[in-house]
C-alpha cells in the first residue's frame, strides 16, 4: 500500500479520505490532496486507534482501515486506480468465497491484469474493461456489476428480472476489470508529476492532448484497443495518414499486432476459453459497435437488439476510422462470435465520476441482457 503524508497526492489519499469520513473523522471532501484537515483527521483516528500520531500511513494505518477498506463496496465517487480495484479485488473475495480471481499477465511497470470468474455453467463469456486510460470509469463499473451480481447470487435474489442463481448456473462469466493499469494509473494520479515514468509519458505527449488527462495509451505509448491482429495493417495506414506515426498519448497502433504485455494477455486468455461472446466497456456515445467488416456471427444482432432494448443506447456500426485492430475486431473474425462495444455515456473524456450513478444505470441491464442472452439463448 502507499505511504501517504501530508502534501500527498492522488486516488489513495481520496480513499484515505474518504475512510477517514465513514469512520467520523472530518477528514474534508475526498479531493486527493492531502492537506491540514486529512492531516488532523488521521492523527485524530491514529491516536484513537492505538498508533503513533505520525501524521503518516505506514502499513499499521492502513491495516487499522481495513475493517473499513474490506467491508466497503466499490469506490464509484473517487478517481479509481489499480491499488483501489486490488482493495475491490481483496473485498469481493472475502465477501463472496465463490469468486475466483487470477492474474492473466502484467503491464509494462509490472501491474497485474486480473480476470474474475463466477459461473458454474458450460457457456463462457467475458466482459473487460479500461482498454483505454482515460476511460478508466469503465474499471468501476465493470467492478459495480460484479459485486452487484454476486450479492444477488449469494441471497438468491432477482437481477434484472432474473433469477441470479440460475443465471450463474448457466454460464461462466470472466471479466477482466483493468486491462490497461499503467494508463489509468497515469490520467488518475496514481503515477506522480515529476516522477520518472510520469516525465517519460509526457515526453511522448505528441500530438498533444490535455495531459494526463486525455491520454488513452499504455505507459508505452500503444493503443492498446488498435493492437490487435484483424485489419491492423489497414489501422496503421489510417493513423499513420492522420499523423498517429509513434508512441504517443493516443491511436499509435504499436510496432506489430500484439506488441504490449496488456494486449497480448487478452488474447492468450481468449484463446485459452470458449467464449461465445465479448463485451468491451469503452466511452462515450451512449452506443453499441457489434460488426467489424462483413463478418456479422449468428444472433449477433439479435443480442445487440436487446442490450439496445435494456440500456437506452444505439445499436451502430462504427465508421471506418474507428474499425479496425480492436479487441472486439479481432474476437469476431478470430471466433466468429458476438463481440460488442459499448460506448457509455456521454462528454469528454475521462467522463467525472459524478455520472457514474446514470451510466451505471444504463450499462448494469445492457450488460444482463448479454449475459442472459448466453444463458438461457438456444445453441446455434
Amino acid at each position: 500500500m502507499e505511504i501517504l503524508y501530508f502534501s500527498s497526492t492522488g486516488p489513495m489519499v481520496a480513499l484515505l479520505q474518504l475512510t477517514l469520513n465513514e469512520l467520523g473523522y472530518d477528514a474534508g471532501s475526498p479531493d486527493g490532496i492531502f492537506g491540514q484537515k486529512t492531516l488532523d483527521a488521521l492523527k485524530a483516528f491514529q491516536k484513537n486507534s492505538g498508533l503513533a500520531e505520525n501524521g503518516v500511513v505506514w502499513p499499521q494505518t492502513w491495516d487499522k482501515l481495513s475493517d473499513v477498506l474490506l467491508t466497503h463496496g466499490v469506490y464509484t465517487s473517487i478517481p479509481y486506480s489499480s491499488n483501489i480495484l486490488n482493495i475491490n479485488l481483496h473485498a469481493l473475495s472475502r465477501r463472496y468465497p465463490f469468486v475466483n480471481t487470477d492474474i492473466i499477465g502484467y503491464s509494462p511497470l509490472g501491474e497485474a491484469i486480473y480476470r474474475i470468474r463466477i459461473g458454474a455453467g458450460s457457456r463462457a463469456l467475458m466482459f473487460n474493461a479500461s482498454h483505454h486510460a482515460n476511460e478508466w470509469i469503465t474499471s468501476p463499473l465493470l467492478m459495480k456489476y460484479i459485486f452487484e451480481l454476486c450479492a444477488a447470487f449469494d441471497g438468491g435474489e432477482q437481477f434484472d428480472g432474473y433469477d441470479a442463481r440460475l443465471l450463474l448456473e448457466n454460464i461462466v462469466l470472466d471479466s477482466v476489470p483493468m486491462v490497461n493499469p499503467d494508463g489509468v494509473d497515469l490520467v488518475t494520479g496514481q503515477l506522480k508529476k515529476g516522477s520518472a515514468i510520469y516525465n517519460a509519458a509526457l515526453s511522448m505527449n505528441e500530438p498533444p492532448v490535455p495531459f494526463p488527462d486525455g491520454w488513452k495509451a499504455n505507459i508505452r505509448g500503444v493503443d492498446l484497443n488498435l493492437n490487435y491482429p484483424a485489419g491492423w495493417e489497414k489501422a496503421r495506414e489510417l493513423k499513420f495518414a492522420a499523423g498517429y506515426t509513434a508512441p504517443g498519448p493516443r491511436d499509435y497502433v504499436g510496432p506489430y499486432p500484439l506488441s504490449e504485455p496488456e494486449s497480448a494477455a487478452m488474447a492468450a486468455l481468449t484463446e485459452d476459453n470458449d467464449y461465445i461472446l465479448t463485451v468491451s466497456l469503452h466511452t462515450q456515445g451512449e452506443v453499441i459497435f457489434w460488426t467489424f467488416e462483413d463478418y456479422k456471427p449468428p444472433r449477433a444482432l439479435e443480442i445487440g437488439q436487446q442490450m439496445s432494448l435494456a440500456s437506452g443506447y444505439r445499436l451502430d456500426e462504427p465508421g471506418e476510422f474507428s474499425s479496425y485492430a480492436g479487441y472486439k475486431d479481432w474476437f469476431i473474425q478470430q471466433f466468429g462470435e458476438p463481440g460488442y462495444t459499448p460506448e457509455c455515456g456521454l462528454g469528454i473524456n475521462p467522463l467525472p465520476v459524478e455520472q457514474f450513478d446514470k451510466i451505471y444505470s444504463d450499462v448494469r441491464p445492457m450488460l444482463t441482457a448479454a449475459a442472459a442472452a448466453i444463458a438461457f439463448g438456444q445453441d446455434e
